[in-house]
């Protein structure tokens, strides 16, 4: 049972040849074959998203001024010092608010498969280079999912490209909210997923990709995205049901999405349970009754392009222009209405919840008595997955109209035809224009958005600093912690921890010996501790799960770390792990053998099926 996503295209139009290399098998015309030459349109990709994102690179070095990329860039400097300087896992982030899980913040990126850029390339430009490739890698999925649908190369062309390169895209480079380009590759959740109610083995593709989306700071796209794909797994098993009158039909959808997240949840288990328990322990309080209009929802963040004067949320969500008249075009049209109901279905209940809060009958407000969904906040920011489904709409109407005009015998029409992928060339050309416009202009002489020169690495004691919050990325680069921090998990943090305090690790009577430092890391810290009788050990760092030592009990005192000590001399090695995340390390092992498992069977299952016709 495949669980067919999309109606079969009108039948009005001819039964088109196959050509090699397609999933669909459309008209074998140059743009066609192009399209599919799999090294030319990854060259095609690559080059679009470098254009478009060419002005983050001009100063590669330089921190961006917002408080949003200094935030990101410091998380992603404690995970690198951890890695290369000390050789460990970064569980710990000392640098900031006193000390906070790091494998249990769900903003880092350190298992994440662009991470490497960051330990190859620093923070900076390796934070620059992941992005680059995770729109490069989005635009892909974009491809293979449109063919999925079965949409020729006018319709498939304009999808890869709409969705990674909309106006968000922007947003994300100039607020410094970098993580969320993650989001883009959703296309390949969605493809994985629905090629994988057939060929079981796509559905760890789309776990996997959808653990890469989780770990590159996705607290936001992951419960978008499942409310997303979970109402087009309802939607498709009710018209499995409908066409079948079957209950394992009917279910498969959903089951089968289950096993996706199931995969995903998975493969990141060594983080999801540590995120888990902080977002579950030490929830974000949201109290937003924001409200969009219902032209600002509809119209303007996904039709205004940045820069329309008087419009104050245009460019949010640019989609392109023939991209949106495309959707609208599928929402009034029978033809394309009846064949990509489902995505148009979810695309008018996302842009719903766009509007806002507006009393108990808002989609939104409901949302917001869910776990998970009540810690999202801003309407408008259920557009980074609603987006997705506008321009799937949008290209089931475009390949309606390639079809007709394909099938017309009046030859202007089929020149019409010959021409439609202009319209996937031209929507490319615009929205990588508007982003590399936008940056270009904000980056050259007196950079506004990366105007921070680099900051030196000095390495030094460990200290606990005042800090500032406002310059976040410097920190760790100065062995400092800063006390003065903002996040918006509601970390708990000792009233007892001290800034520019004499020494980082003390006994709280100290009369009652001596505390010696002799070595220092995120995870490790080993001291010489002579104490004349029982005494209590200090650390100024917030107490968390996971903190052991080599003597004495470990506790809390005021949420400080602390350890109660014998009398006598004392070699005392603290050390951080989680057992979380040591228990989510098992999780994962054995995720991956079940995946190797799935995949093996699966390929031998095909290759089973295909065994008789190669004999005959």
């Amino acid at each position: 049972m495949t669980g067919s996503p999309l109606p079969p295209p009108s039948p009005a139009a001819p039964a088109p040849r196959r050509a090699e290399g397609a999933f669909d098998g459309r008209a074998e015309d140059l743009f066609a074959r192009l399209l599919d030459c799999t090294p030319l349109r990854l060259s095609f990709y690559l080059c679009l998203c470098t254009y478009a994102a060419w002005g983050i690179f001009l100063t590669p070095l330089h921190s961006g001024t917002t408080q949003d990329w200094q935030f990101f860039e410091s998380l992603d400097q404690v995970a690198r010092q951890s890695v290369l300087e000390y050789g460990q896992f970064p569980f710990w982030n000392p640098y900031w608010c006193g000390g906070i899980s790091n494998i249990g913040n769900p903003q880092t990126t350190f298992m994440a498969p662009t991470f490497p850029l960051i330990l190859l390339f620093g923070a900076t430009l390796g934070q620059r280079l992941a992005i680059l490739v995770v729109l490069a890698v989005a635009c892909e999925g974009g491809y293979r999912l449109f063919r999925q649908l079965g949409m020729g190369s006018a319709a498939t062309l304009l999808g890869s490209v709409a969705y990674p390169l909309f106006g968000r895209s922007i947003g994300w480079f100039t607020d410094g909210q970098v993580g969320l380009h993650g989001i883009t590759m959703a296309t390949w959740v969605l493809y994985g997923w629905l090629r994988g109610m057939g060929q079981p083995r796509y559905l760890v593709l789309a776990g996997g990709f959808l653990a890469w989306i989780i770990a590159f700071r996705g607290i936001q796209p992951g419960p978008q995205l499942a409310l997303g794909f979970g109402l087009w797994a309802v939607l498709l098993g009710r018209k499995e049901w409908l066409e079948r009158r079957s209950w394992r039909a009917a279910v498969w959808p959903l089951a089968s999405l289950a096993v996706v997240g199931a995969f995903a949840v998975g493969f990141m288990a060594m983080r999801m349970l540590p995120v888990l328990q902080t977002v579950l322990g030490h929830p974000r309080v949201v109290h937003d009754v924001s409200m969009n209009t219902l032209t600002a929802a509809w119209v303007e963040i996904l039709y205004m392009p940045p820069g329309t004067p008087a419009y104050t949320a245009s460019g949010y969500a640019y989609v392109g222009r023939a991209t949106y008249l495309l959707f609208v075009g599928a929402l009034l049209f029978a033809a394309p209405r009846r064949r990509a109901a489902i995505p148009l279905t979810i695309a008018v209940v996302f842009l719903f919840i766009t509007l806002g809060d507006h009393g108990e009958f808002s989609i939104y407000h409901q949302l917001h008595r869910l776990p998970l969904y009540g810690s999202l906040r801003n309407p408008t920011l259920y557009v980074f997955t609603g987006a997705l489904f506008v321009v799937i709409g949008g290209c089931a109407a475009l390949d309606e109209l390639d079809r007709f005009a394909r099938g017309s015998r009046v030859r202007a029409l089929r020149w019409l035809a010959a021409l439609l992928p202009v319209v996937g060339l031209a929507t490319a050309a615009d929205l990588s224009w508007e982003i590399h416009r936008f940056m270009m202009n904000q980056v050259p002489g007196v950079p506004t958005i990366f105007g921070v020169p680099p900051v030196p690495r000095v390495k030094q004691e460990f200290k606990q600093a005042r800090g500032n919050h406002f310059e976040a990325m410097i920190w760790p680069y100065l062995d400092r912690g800063t006390l003065d921090c903002y996040d918006e998990t509601p970390w708990p943090t000792s009233p007892l921890l001290r800034a520019d305090a004499p020494a980082e690790e003390y006994l709280a009577d100290p009369a009652a010996g001596t505390v010696t430092r002799r070595s220092w890391s995120p995870n490790r810290i080993e001291l010489e501790v002579v104490a004349s009788r029982p005494a209590r050990l200090l650390v100024n760092q917030n107490w968390a799960s996971g903190w052991r030592s080599s003597v004495g009990t470990v506790g809390a005192q005021s949420g400080l770390l602390a350890v109660d000590l014998p009398a006598g001399t004392h070699t005392v090695v603290l050390t951080m792990r989680p057992p979380l995340a040591l228990a989510g390390l098992a999780v994962t092992l054995l995720t991956l053998a079940v995946a190797f498992v799935l995949v093996r069977r699966d390929l031998r299952r095909e290759a089973k099926l295909l065994a008789p016709g190669r004999a005959a």
